[in-house]
């Protein structure tokens, strides 16, 4: 999924070597190819259990897709029945695309203010 989805994506958006990638370190997805997989991909952009970036874990409050992205995806996706994997991908993607300039401004405010409050602390 790194490899087909996310960088190719990253390299059309011209955001590779900006972005960073947040992975949550969950056993099941975390086999060591994966980490050194982001180490080669991203060498200073990802965070999560043994990336060379400090970062705090399981705090929700500090990820736009915790706090923010998951619930806005989940409550457009479970209005109507889904019924096939295609109609899930179609159904992000509408979710995605619904989300207005304004409100990303918001939460990416929002979000950088969390993130000095915990610097200050």
């Amino acid at each position: 999924m790194l490899e087909h989805f996310v960088k190719p994506q990253l390299v059309s958006d011209g955001i590779l070597n900006t972005a960073v990638f947040q992975h949550d370190g969950a056993l099941p997805e975390f086999p060591l190819i994966v980490s050194d997989y982001l180490n080669r991909m991203l060498p200073r952009w990802w965070i999560g259990r043994s990336s060379p970036n400090i970062w705090t874990p399981r705090s929700p409050d500090l990820t736009l897709l915790d706090f923010f992205m998951w619930g806005c995806i989940n409550s457009h996706n479970h209005r109507v029945k889904i019924t096939s994997l295609h109609q899930l991908c179609e159904r992000i993607v509408e979710a995605v695309n619904s989300i207005a300039h304004d409100q990303l401004q918001r939460v990416f405010s929002t979000m950088a203010e969390r993130w000095s409050l915990c610097i200050d602390k």
